[in-house]
């Protein structure tokens, strides 16, 4: 895959013109089954248009399923709805050690009642991060509406983690840029291919 190829996709959205933006797809690896929320079953791809590079990343852009049966929030999990949503550079949980995206403006989500069903659409600032997820198939409790990269080594544990990040936070750099636009979609509209390998595949 190329940048090139991803050009389609985003005919018509905000930030098009970005050199650098992330795709998230929720349930690419479940074409043709329902998309599961308790493990890393999608994929968010990051297109450098200046460096001439797609990777693809093993992920979760649902919320784990134990904080939509107990949820921390009383109005119930978020979940972020399909369009584009703009990221910038920050932390999570108020750690230094761990360098995420965090919002860079008003997000809308739907709220999920305790059985996974929307029961309303809210818009604004629920700290709703890009940020690393942990070992295995499982997103057990890492995310309550945040997407979620698998990391193999652990949570917020080199080298899978700063392998992304960092890569990202260059790019930004690069092409001075302080916003990354993230397109998440469905896998039904995802028109191109799915690809055989990850960055962070998970390993026995």
């Amino acid at each position: 895959m190329t940048p090139a190829d991803f050009k389609p996709l985003w005919s018509g959205q905000r930030a098009a013109d970005s050199p650098l933006k992330l795709v998230g797809v929720r349930g690419a690896l479940e074409i043709g089954h329902p998309n599961r929320v308790d493990i890393y079953d999608d994929l968010i791809f990051v297109v450098d248009e200046n460096a001439g590079t797609v990777t693809a990343w093993l992920a979760s852009v649902d919320p784990s399923l134990p904080l939509i049966l107990n949820p921390i929030n009383p109005d119930g999990c978020a979940q972020l709805v399909d369009g584009v949503h703009l990221f910038g550079r920050g932390i999570h949980k108020g750690n230094p050690a761990w360098p995420c995206l965090i919002q860079a403006e008003d997000f809308t989500i739907d709220r999920l009642d305790t059985n996974g069903n929307v029961k309303g659409q809210e818009s604004g600032d629920f700290g709703i991060h890009l940020h690393s997820g942990g070992t295995g198939t499982d997103t057990k409790r890492f995310s309550a509406g945040c997407q979620i990269i698998h990391n193999g080594d652990g949570y917020f544990q080199d080298p899978t983690w700063s392998g992304f990040i960092q890569t990202i936070y260059a790019a930004m750099k690069a092409a001075g840029i302080a916003v990354v636009p993230y397109l998440l979609m469905d896998a039904a509209d995802f028109t191109l291919p799915i690809p055989d390998t990850v960055s962070n595949p998970v390993t026995p």
